[in-house]
């Protein structure tokens, strides 16, 4: 029996990339199934050592901190139902290490359905973009292109989170043709025009970082380093010249920052603006623990969380299911308790990121290229100054928890830590 469950779990693995696609409830049963398959496993073989690692302490109090969150806000049984089942991102986490270590064949198997994944996005993709309907009829008028992901529009945005992930599955594979820079460098331009027309103004600002620690971490050759950005900004100018995709990166940009009729500048717009600023206001008014996960569409109603409007000299209340920033979100519904492990976190990240660039300089290496692109897309993840999706959100925490949960095994599988760090 246990047999069974190893497969049918490491069968689900391999699907979530697909899942994620249809949305987030079939995604979201699948981890929930695999964190229950890994506790069965793991009571059945009396091997506990999965869950004694220093990150299940971190995980559980960080989950101890939502719940007590959602203890002290108005409406505990609403705030519950993004707090009380968190736990399961945890189990998703620690079973990645489980199912990598029980299956020979994983980064095969897995680099397949991802692969799948990622071709069936990009002939679609570039189908509707061509002929105004993709495979399954949904239409594309000129401004924000959706794919599969259909009124959903978050195409650029799965494109970008996975996108260092199936480069370095691309990296450690056996075969030479798929992980030499050349393919990197080709698949990764392709997947980047489709980001660009997809008209997602944060996940094109994402790409843009991600071509440069790519460009600083992963390729080898001068050369191909020069290539890659050369290639990258000539395809860049062609499409900012066509009249949708700059009437959407550019125009509209400029218009959501700047307003009209007066000086006044936004960060990002005046919506993105007024939410950031909410969630401060309710932060400072409840510092330790915030208002409680799921709360601050609830709470942005009341005046005392009203913003002044200098160009109207009045007071307005900005509302939304969530404040579009995932800092802002977990200082305004967690407090600072709940925001403080994220930064640090944070900047965990960003400092092994840049302590590699530093050595790479020198000519000096410590992480493999598989885990410098798996630490990218966590920095992606988590970058503070673009719009993000709701924290809690069962579809964008999955994209969080599997490459964290795949540098976490990197670091305790040595056959992994060693392989294309040259």
């Amino acid at each position: 029996m246990l047999k069974y469950l190893n497969y049918f779990q490491f069968f689900l693995f391999c699907l979530i990339p697909l899942l994620l696609v249809t949305g987030p409830f079939l995604s979201d049963l699948s981890i929930t199934l695999i964190g229950i398959i890994f506790i069965i496993c793991i009571i059945k073989t009396n091997n506990f050592q999965y869950i004694k690692s220093k990150f299940s302490i971190y995980f559980f109090i960080y989950y101890l901190i939502f719940i007590i969150a959602s203890l002290n806000s108005n409406n505990i049984l609403f705030s519950f139902e993004s707090s009380l089942f968190y736990f399961r991102f945890g189990l998703f986490f620690l079973a990645i290490h489980y199912i990598i270590q029980n299956n020979k064949n994983f980064n095969s198997y897995f680099l397949s359905f991802l692969f799948l994944t990622f071709l069936i996005l990009i002939i679609d993709g570039f189908y509707q973009y061509f002929s105004a309907y993709n495979f399954l009829g949904y239409h594309y008028g000129g401004n924000r292109l959706s794919g599969l992901f259909g009124n959903e529009q978050k195409l650029g945005n799965f494109l970008i989170r996975l996108l260092p992930i199936i480069l370095a599955f691309l990296i450690i594979s056996k075969t030479k043709i798929i992980n030499s820079d050349h393919f990197l460098i080709l698949f990764s331009i392709v997947v980047g025009t489709l980001i660009f027309i997809s008209g997602e103004r944060n996940a094109i600002v994402l790409f843009l970082i991600f071509v440069i620690l790519f460009t600083l971490l992963i390729i080898k050759s001068n050369f191909l380093k020069l290539a890659f950005l050369a290639i990258f900004l000539l395809i860049s100018v062609f499409l900012l010249a066509e009249t949708n995709i700059k009437q959407r990166l550019i125009l509209n940009t400029i218009d959501s920052v700047k307003m009209k009729d007066s000086n006044e500048l936004y960060f990002i717009s005046e919506e993105h603006q007024g939410l950031i600023l909410t969630s401060i206001k309710m932060g400072k008014e409840n510092l330790l623990t915030g208002v409680g996960p799921k709360m601050f569409r609830n709470e942005c109603k009341e005046t005392k969380y009203q913003i002044n409007h200098s160009t109207k000299d009045t007071l307005t209340s900005y509302c939304s299911t969530h404040p579009h920033n995932i800092y802002a979100q977990l200082f305004a519904e967690t407090g600072i308790i709940g925001l403080s492990p994220l930064i640090l976190f944070f900047i965990i990240i960003t400092s092994l990121l840049c302590r590699e660039i530093l050595l790479r300089f020198n000519g000096k290496i410590i992480l493999s290229r598989y885990q410098c692109l798996l630490l990218i897309a966590i920095f992606l993840n988590f970058l503070p100054f673009v719009p993000s999706y709701n924290f809690f959100n069962n579809w964008i925490s999955i994209i969080y928890y599997l490459p964290i949960g795949l540098l976490f095994n990197s670091t305790q599988n040595q056959d992994i830590k060693n392989e294309s760090v040259n």
